[in-house]
């Protein structure tokens, strides 16, 4: 007796085969053209900027080590200062 395949098996299935078929895929094929064009245009929409700054980088980030020593010199005083 067999039984009934289920939906997720065949959806997986099936994606195995997607991912197969693009790795043995020729640079000439027109799948991977069509994936280089989209990747091409989506590139090409970004906004290019002369002055990158990454929006994660911290202040400490961009200090040089003297700098850096300077900033905290700067702020210890300044507390010492405070609590006089």
């Amino acid at each position: 007796m067999h039984r009934p395949k289920r939906a997720c098996t065949e959806r997986a299935k099936q994606k195995i085969l997607e991912i197969l078929e693009w790795e043995e895929c020729s640079e000439k094929s027109e799948m991977f053209k069509t994936v280089a064009a989209q990747m091409d245009q989506e590139l090409a929409g970004e906004k290019k900027t002369d002055d990158y700054v990454p929006s994660c980088s911290s202040e400490s980030d961009s200090m040089s080590e003297n700098e850096q020593s300077e900033a905290e010199e700067a702020e210890e005083q300044a507390s010492a200062d405070e609590k006089e």
